[in-house]
């Protein structure tokens, strides 16, 4: 799972109290010792979670293999990272300033490739072993907020990221309500739209074309989330340049509709 004091929080979403761990309480001091340097990111004002730059060299462990790499802001939330080496999204890594630092845990965002580095946006991934557990309505709730975050992504172009997010949602419906029910049906439509954008059109359309029916019978045809489903497979139809595809399933839609 994503850490749940992550990112998402930029979709508006809060937490539920923990127990202070000690990630926390490292990430804590670094967020103290950046504050000192009085400076924050050229985009705090659109930031839910402050910014603080630096500069440090730190330790990056990717699997056995530990790289210097330099960390150019931190928040409560993540870190923003510079590397001479290529990390993937969805990949976990571990960072410390020293050898006296306990690792801290995190998982990659996303990754851009800049001449002889990447700059990689990293979720801090916190022990939660000591909070309660939540409520089904908070689990909902966080499901939603990765859906609302990943959107925010997708219309950045960081496809990458949005993909992992609404895997998280996806998973975490299927789980706690089931693979048929209509708000999985959604969040499977929104991971169809996200490899539609990736160009991978195999993956995405028996999603966007299974998940269609399932919101629909709970939906109705002027509901935006159905106009949006449905758009969906067009939008996938025109990317693979198959507008006869497209027109049959308008004409499909339009037939079960005047039958229901």
């Amino acid at each position: 799972m994503l850490a749940r004091n992550g990112w998402w929080r930029e979709a508006g979403i809060g937490y539920t109290e923990n127990v202070m761990s000690a990630t926390r309480e490292t990430v804590k001091l670094w967020i103290e010792d950046a504050a000192k340097l009085g400076d924050v990111d050229s985009y705090s004002a659109k930031r839910t979670h402050k910014r603080y730059a630096c500069h440090w060299e730190v330790e990056m462990k990717l699997g056995p293999a530990v790289h210097r790499v330099i960390v150019r802001d931190v928040s409560d939330a993540g870190v923003g990272i510079i590397s001479p080496v290529e990390v993937g999204a969805g990949r976990s890594v571990s960072i410390r300033r020293h050898a006296d630092e306990s690792w801290v845990e995190a998982r990659i965002m996303h990754a851009t490739q800049t001449i002889g580095r990447f700059k990689l946006g990293a979720i801090i991934q916190f022990d939660e072993s000591g909070s309660r557990p939540r409520r089904p309505d908070e689990v909902r709730q966080v499901a939603e907020s990765y859906l609302a975050l990943a959107r925010l992504k997708l219309t950045r172009g960081d496809t990458a990221a949005a993909e992992l997010l609404v895997r998280e949602c996806v998973e975490i419906r299927r789980k706690t309500l089931g693979a048929e029910h209509w708000l999985t049906a959604l969040a499977e439509s929104a991971l169809g739209e996200c490899l539609v954008a990736m160009g991978r059109f195999a993956g995405a359309e028996p999603l966007l074309l299974t998940s269609y029916p399932k919101a629909r019978a709970h939906l109705e045809a002027d509901d935006e989330r159905i106009k949006t489903a449905f758009e969906r497979v067009i939008q996938l139809y025109e990317a693979m340049e198959e507008p006869e595809r497209a027109e049959a399933f308008r004409k499909q839609c339009a037939a079960d509709e005047t039958s229901s």
